[in-house]
């Protein structure tokens, strides 16, 4: 894969091969893991800093999508490290997310 943003399109092709069932659907979203990012997510390193989340939350979304799909343990893990990784170590808050009460 290389260095393009190409958002949720793992999603899209394995939301299209849960509607079709052609496990062709299921082959081409895997063409979309992009294999410096999502190994070392896999490998459980938070090599997060500086990546550009426009164009990596959506390859998350899309192993999340693909463990609901096929049960591969492997992308809950990916998904679930991420999660909490940006959670705990790449999230600020700043005052308050919606309304402020003072």
């Amino acid at each position: 894969m290389n260095k393009t943003e190409w958002g949720g399109m793992n999603e899209v092709l394995l939301n299209l091969y849960c509607i079709t069932g052609n496990k062709n659907n299921l082959i081409a979203a895997g063409k979309f893991y992009e294999h410096p990012f999502m190994d070392s997510v896999a490998a459980g390193k938070d090599r997060l800093n500086k990546f550009h989340a426009n164009t990596h939350i959506p390859q998350i979304i899309g192993e999340a999508r693909g463990y609901e799909l096929t049960n591969d343990e492997k992308k809950k893990e990916i998904a679930s490290f991420f999660w909490q990784t940006v959670i705990d170590h790449h999230s600020y808050v700043t005052r308050g997310n919606s309304d402020s009460i003072q």
